[in-house]
């Protein structure tokens, strides 16, 4: 499938792409990236919010993105952005995932 045919339904009503946002202490720079995204032109797209420090950020991110939003945890808090970043791509059923930071 061309990548310009891609849209809401194609992925069998998944978003096109998945943003994975690894966050450790970061509740007040959550709410930012979060409210950047929302002012993006392309809306086809799902908020993986990937806990590196057992924090659940599930309320703040809800009430920022609505139903779009989905949390999950690291395993061992504190395993780093890259084993973060793994996990939430692994989690998504999206064609893309694009990283992002909090």
């Amino acid at each position: 499938m061309d990548v310009d045919q891609l849209g809401k339904g194609s992925n069998g009503g998944n978003p096109t792409t998945a943003i994975i946002i690894p966050v450790h202490n970061g509740k007040t720079v959550l709410r930012r990236a979060l409210r950047s995204l929302l002012s993006q032109t392309v809306q086809d797209f799902e908020v993986v919010v990937v806990s590196d420090d057992g924090f659940d950020y599930f309320p703040l991110a809800q009430s920022v993105m609505g139903e779009r939003v989905r949390q999950v945890h690291t395993p061992v808090p504190g395993s780093g952005p890259a084993i973060a970043r793994e996990i939430g791509c692994s989690k998504t059923c999206s064609f893309f995932c694009a990283l992002s930071r909090a």
